[in-house]
């Protein structure tokens, strides 16, 4: 399949292939509302709650995208949960390789309160995913946790050269980021980090 076929791709990181700038802007939780989805709530964010930014010690500002399923997912509806954001491409043979963990991470820290999600801002073909390569995303590496679709630039204030994909973010249960795993070499590495944050 192209995924296997592209995992030859770089070793250690993609270089990203931009296609827009960023599109989201920092926002308060006062008026935020639970999308409908099978993905539950954990607590869902205090009023007062605004999003400041990707960098380490700042709360994530909230966005509002498909998964596989079509459903829209707000990433502050899990708040209360340790999140794990990991940010990759179709394209990128690192993120193919992590993706084969994904499941195995989320699995065997659920227990713990953790969250995995996979924010897809590019396919195979460096445009933004539709919801059938979010289900092929899925389905071949056996992954049900939340995939979803990056089409308002969120990653990409993340994700600048000479930065690589993929990249990873681990936030408490506060929304605020506690770690950037740099670099994502192993799920190991990702493991360390959210046994940190717990």
């Amino acid at each position: 399949m192209l995924l296997r076929m592209l995992a030859l791709v770089n070793l250690v990181a993609c270089v990203p292939v931009l296609t827009s700038p960023p599109g989201t802007e920092p926002g308060a939780a006062a008026d935020w509302v639970a999308p409908e989805n099978s993905w539950g709530v954990c607590e869902g964010p205090p009023a007062t709650l605004e999003g400041t930014g990707l960098d380490v010690g700042e709360v994530a500002p909230d966005f509002l995208f498909l998964d596989q399923h079509g459903a829209e997912v707000s990433l502050w509806q899990f708040h209360g949960c340790t999140v794990v954001l990991d940010f990759s491409t179709g394209w990128c043979g690192p993120c193919q390789q992590l993706a084969s963990e994904a499941q195995a991470i989320a699995d065997d820290f659920r227990d713990d309160g953790v969250r995995y999600l996979t924010v897809m801002p590019q396919n195979v073909r460096t445009d933004i995913p539709e919801v059938a390569d979010l289900v092929e995303w899925g389905d071949s590496f056996a992954l049900f946790e939340p995939i979803l679709q990056d089409d308002e630039g969120y990653t990409y204030e993340l994700v600048k050269e000479p930065r690589g994909f993929p990249a990873v973010l681990i936030l408490n249960t506060d929304g605020v980021v506690v770690d950037d795993v740099l670099p994502v070499i192993s799920d190991e590495t990702i493991r360390a980090a959210i046994e940190d944050a717990l």
